[in-house]
């Protein structure tokens, strides 16, 4: 008896008239386990699986949460679709909206087929047109402009990005704000800067070579790449009289434009050299900040030139010795500091001013 009873509950079926005029009498699935209603229904859904049609205005709980057209209100299930404009919550494993969005969409998919003014929050999120607002989660998707912030691992604006991008791989057509990331790729900065491991702005940004003599690395050759503002380095420096002649760097610097001759240019750069002796591996490295005053010549040629404070550390207490040095002085076994002079040659091959 209690089987049959829940049995006739479950599946209670009202029918009721929705017509104003009552030319039309739509029937009306409203129970516990499905619930299917018409369009404009003032109830809320709760039930394993909810379908509405038409629009409507009120929450949806349960499994599966499918609505038709537009939807005011919330939706709380595993997979929640709306097939028009939605505006309220959404939070489910999947989350998908054909329309606009407005509000919060929280789960491991969420998708906007239109505009997002709001937030998602999950693993993938995707809007199909322009966002204003905040993207969280492993990959961001974005198929217009967006302002606000996109905080994952791989974040993609197809148009204009305004804001900040923070994730491993950053990508926007115009930026107007910040990128921090380890790649970060951009058509255009208008306003704003990339700062990572690698950034590249595909018109207008700062690439360069040079070569450079120091107290350490009478050759010294490094192609730095991003914008004037900040820039990354990447060095290979050479010395004939060194146990591992050959070395790698990085670096970041910034150049601050006097006039349109000259400029001030601070580096910081750390090489690194290792090399197998005595049966074990000596690691050896040399950080060094330069401030370097730069020429402009002709043709996108500058000459530079500068101080240069050099801090060594080798765990072996076998320093490398400078060819020249202004001031020297072993703080302990393992590490040494000297002043010296930087001079070199660049040759910018675009620029971003």
């Amino acid at each position: 008896m209690i089987f049959i009873a829940v049995l006739i509950f479950g599946f209670q079926t009202i029918i009721f008239a929705q017509d104003p005029e009552g030319k039309e009498r739509q029937t009306v699935v409203y129970s516990f386990f499905i619930n299917i209603v018409p369009d404009s229904f003032n109830y809320p859904l709760v039930g394993f699986i909810n379908i509405a049609k038409g629009n409507q205005q009120n929450p949806q709980v349960g499994f599966v949460n499918i609505n038709e057209k537009a939807l005011t209100g919330m939706q709380l299930g595993y997979v929640n679709t709306v097939g028009a404009d939605f505006m309220g919550l959404q939070a489910g494993f999947i989350n998908t909206v054909r329309g606009s969005v407005t509000g919060p969409q929280f789960g491991f998919v969420n998708v906007s087929g239109g505009e997002m003014q709001g937030a998602q929050f999950g693993f993938v999120n995707t809007v199909a047109d322009v966002g204003q607002g905040i993207q969280t989660g492993f990959v961001n998707t974005v198929g217009g402009n967006f302002q606000g912030i996109q905080a994952g691992f791989i974040n993609t604006t197809a148009g204009y990005f305004e804001g900040a991008e923070i994730g491993f791989i950053n990508s926007s057509k115009k930026l107007n704000g910040l990128k921090l990331g380890f790649i970060n790729y951009t058509d255009t900065v208008e306003s704003g800067i990339p700062i990572g491991f690698l950034s590249v702005v595909r018109k207008g940004g700062y690439r360069a070579f040079e070569l450079s003599a120091n107290e350490m690395y009478p050759a010294n050759f490094a192609f730095k790449i991003g914008v004037r503002r900040f820039y990354t380095s990447f060095n290979l420096g050479y010395n004939e009289n060194m146990k591992n002649r050959f070395s790698t760097g990085f670096g970041m610097g910034t150049i601050i434009d006097i006039n349109e001759k000259s400029f001030i240019n601070p580096e910081l750069t750390t090489y690194s050299a290792l090399q197998y002796n005595k049966d074990e591996w000596d690691y050896n490295q040399l950080s060094k900040f330069n401030l370097n005053y730069g020429y402009n010549l002709n043709h996108g040629f500058s000459l530079i030139v500068g101080p240069t404070i050099s801090w060594q550390y080798d765990k072996e207490n076998s320093f490398m010795e400078p060819i020249f040095a202004i001031f020297e002085n072993e703080i302990n076994n393992k590490h040494k500091l000297h002043f010296a002079v930087n001079v070199g040659v660049r040759y910018e091959i675009c620029r971003n001013r």
